[in-house]
C-alpha cells in the first residue's frame, strides 16, 4: 500500500511538472513568434498572428499611448486612446515594425502567465514586450505593454 501511494504521488508530480513546463514553452514560443513577425513587413502575417495568438478581448480592448521624455530630458507625458479592434492591433504592429525594423531576443523571462521580452533593434532602438497570457491552455496573449528607449536603456 505504501509503494502505491509513492507512486501515485511521483506520478501527480511528474504530470504537474510536465504541464508546467509545456506551459512556459508555449508562452516562450509565442514571445519569439511575436517578434519574428513583427520584423516581417507584412500587414497579413501581423492580422493572422494577433488572430490565431491572442484574445478577442485584448484584440477588442482600447489601448493607450503615454510617451515620456523629450529631446531636453524632459518629463511630458501625452495620452492617446485610440480604435479598439483587429486594426488598431495591426497599427501597432506596424509602429513596432516602423521604429525597430528587425530585432533581436536580448533576454526572455516568464513568471506564471507572464512574460518580459527585451528586444534590441537594428534602429537602434530597444524594446521591452510585456505580455500577459490566459491562465490556461491555449494560453492566449491577453495584455501587452511595450516600452521603447532609445540606445539601450538609462542608469
Amino acid at each position: 500500500m505504501k509503494k502505491v501511494v509513492i507512486i501515485v504521488a511521483f506520478s501527480i508530480f511528474v504530470i504537474f511538472t510536465v504541464q508546467a513546463q509545456d506551459k512556459k514553452t508555449v508562452i516562450e514560443n509565442r514571445c519569439k513568434e511575436i517578434i519574428r513577425v513583427i520584423c516581417l513587413n507584412e500587414k497579413d502575417q501581423w492580422r493572422k498572428f494577433i488572430k490565431e495568438n491572442c484574445t478577442e478581448t485584448w484584440i477588442n480592448k482600447k489601448m493607450r499611448a503615454q510617451i515620456q521624455g523629450g529631446p531636453d530630458g524632459s518629463a511630458q507625458t501625452a495620452t492617446n486612446d485610440e480604435l479598439a479592434n483587429l486594426e488598431a492591433k495591426v497599427q501597432l504592429f506596424q509602429r513596432l515594425h516602423d521604429d525597430m525594423g528587425k530585432g533581436t531576443i536580448s533576454n526572455l523571462k516568464v513568471d506564471g502567465d507572464n512574460a518580459e521580452v527585451q528586444v534590441k533593434g537594428e534602429t537602434g532602438l530597444d524594446l521591452t514586450l510585456g505580455l500577459k497570457f490566459i491562465p490556461n491552455a491555449p494560453y492566449l496573449i491577453d495584455g501587452l505593454s511595450v516600452q521603447a528607449m532609445m540606445g539601450g536603456p538609462r542608469n
